[in-house]
């Protein structure tokens, strides 16, 4: 730590993200206590999406058996509970992208926990945002997630090729059904020859119904795409 940081963090000390209590290591994101409260995911898991089943059940979530997801798998770290829901809204929302260390650390922990083979893919994609709601943050979440993946596993980051070109009403604020239907052609690929016949894995920040997931990884196996993965932060129960 340089010495400027710590002046900073004697004058500044660094606090939790969810409940503010100061902590002593400027490293630590959250207190011990609220360390707790995140729900990382656990076996078993949806074959699928990796969505928690219940110990006696095995195969595919109740999600997945109504409408199976376009990908080829997804794999989520955490489980997005109320301190998941925070910590996001904060990230995205708040502008609080000192988070990400945090956030793409659980992403990590997971796939070296479960073995994800995220080395049979070439290329890592962030799930993209429109340019409105870019200009409104001023950052895609899941850009500065994948970056620090792309770094620590040593893939290839491409981050402009998968965009969003539609901007309807937030997933979240629609019913089930119209959430598949919000996001029929909402994506596009800017350059095909980039990922054509390679294996990608876009890097997202929550799944719930899967259906934003599915429309992204439809346009890019028109575009020649073998393999199509989801690694995401935090999956709806």
């Amino acid at each position: 730590m340089s010495l400027l940081e710590s002046l900073l963090n004697l004058i500044y000390p660094p606090q939790c993200w969810l409940c503010r209590t100061p902590l002593r290591d400027h490293h630590q994101a959250l207190c011990n206590s609220c360390c707790g409260k995140v729900a990382y995911n656990i076996p078993p898991f949806c074959f699928k999406c990796s969505r928690p089943l219940e110990r006696s059940h095995q195969g595919l979530c109740h999600q997945c058996q109504k409408k199976l997801p376009d990908f080829d798998q997804a794999w989520a770290a955490t489980v997005y509970n109320d301190a998941m829901k925070e910590l996001l809204h904060q990230f995205k929302y708040k502008g609080k992208t000192g988070l990400r260390h945090f956030l793409a650390g659980c992403l990590a922990s997971f796939v070296e926990r479960y073995r994800v083979p995220v080395h049979q893919f070439d290329i890592l994609l962030p799930m993209p945002i429109h340019a409105t709601k870019h200009r409104e943050r001023e950052f895609n979440q899941t850009h500065l997630l994948a970056e620090l993946l792309a770094k620590h596993f040593s893939i290839k980051l491409s981050c402009r090729n998968l965009a969003r070109v539609t901007h309807g009403p937030a997933q979240a604020l629609l019913p089930e059904k119209e959430r598949w239907t919000n996001v029929q052609g909402a994506f596009r690929i800017r350059q095909p020859q980039e990922i054509k016949n390679k294996s990608i894995l876009i890097v997202d920040d929550l799944i719930t119904t899967g259906a934003t997931a599915s429309q992204a990884a439809i346009v890019c196996r028109k575009a020649g795409v073998k393999t199509v993965g989801i690694l995401a932060l935090a999956i709806g129960q």
